[in-house]
């Protein structure tokens, strides 16, 4: 059987949801209205494209922690269709030349964190001093309100205000494009809106956690196992608490038109979460499949990003 039957044939389970978890997060998106958004938008010289003027944006989001996005706007079309692109956790930044070339606006969100953990690394003396990943997600995995995914989810929420609030952003259409842990940002962003055009899940992570997180070597994963494996007491209250940040629970009113990006034979993602979602959503959907993994992060990109455009523009 090939990798695709066996992905092909995993299907949602509801069973782990939390009672509460609708409820949980609707208090949560309720506070976080009455903190101040305070926008600041500050013009870049690297624009990227020459058709488009760059912006740094910065925002609030919770806990008051400063939030960056970058913001490339068609000076040649006024209300072109946005693209907001959530990245996976400590990713490169993927190649958008051929996303601007098509007169899209974009805005680039970048994570909470990892740019001051960048900085950090930076002052190491020596390379070998540098840990694997951030330990973002091996941290308050015991309070869900202090959880980094919690943090992620909130700041893709708070990225959509933003877009709304200012003059400077107004936009035809606004469509997600979230790759990694950033596909359940774009999920999360559009359970909270019922306004977004199009979503592009690519490689979506952090889903269908019952299924996947014992078995992902990715960075997220390595971090929770690895904080599992030095306590085991505490295996099950993890487990629950990390059952709130399911992204697969995300598809049960989600009715936006949808595209996944599938790589099929990647080494790091284990693609069962992703079918199982897209087994579960049951609005107008796609699948592209990559059957052959390409180690260069700059070329898959540029694949990616053609049936991205393929997909948004039609």
């Amino acid at each position: 059987m090939s990798a695709f039957d066996d992905y092909y044939n995993c299907y949602p389970d509801y069973r782990g949801m939390p009672d509460d978890w609708e409820l949980f997060w609707k208090n949560n998106l309720k506070a976080l209205k009455k903190i101040a958004i305070d926008p600041s938008i500050e013009k870049m010289g690297n624009t990227m494209n020459s058709s488009h003027n760059a912006f740094r944006v910065k925002y609030y989001g919770v806990e008051s922690y400063k939030l960056i996005m970058n913001f490339y706007a068609n000076r040649l079309k006024k209300r072109s269709p946005l693209i907001i692109y959530f990245p996976d956790y400590h990713s490169k930044e993927s190649d958008f030349k051929e996303i601007l070339e098509e007169g899209f606006n974009l805005c680039v969100v970048q994570l909470r964190g990892e740019r001051e953990k960048e900085i950090e690394y930076q002052n190491l003396e020596k390379e070998k001093d540098k840990p694997e990943s951030y330990g973002f997600f091996a941290e308050n995995l015991l309070n869900k309100e202090h959880y980094y995914m919690y943090y992620l989810y909130m700041d893709a929420v708070r990225t959509i205000d933003v877009i709304k609030l200012k003059n400077e952003f107004s936009t035809e259409n606004i469509y997600l494009w979230g790759n990694g842990t950033g596909a359940a940002m774009a999920l999360m962003a559009n359970y909270a809106n019922g306004d977004i055009g199009k979503v592009f899940l690519q490689n979506p992570s952090f889903c269908y956690l019952d299924e996947t997180q014992n078995v992902s070597s990715s960075f997220y994963s390595k971090e929770i196992n690895g904080y599992i494996k030095k306590n085991k007491n505490l295996k099950k209250t993890i487990k629950q608490n990390l059952s709130y940040f399911d992204a697969l629970y995300f598809a049960k009113k989600f009715q936006t038109p949808v595209a996944f990006g599938i790589t099929m034979n990647s080494e790091e993602k284990n693609q069962s979460g992703a079918f199982a979602l897209f087994h579960a959503i049951a609005a107008d959907k796609k699948m592209f499949l990559y059957n052959e993994f390409v180690k260069s992060e700059h070329k898959i990109s540029k694949i990616i990003g053609k049936d991205v455009i393929q997909f948004f523009k039609n």
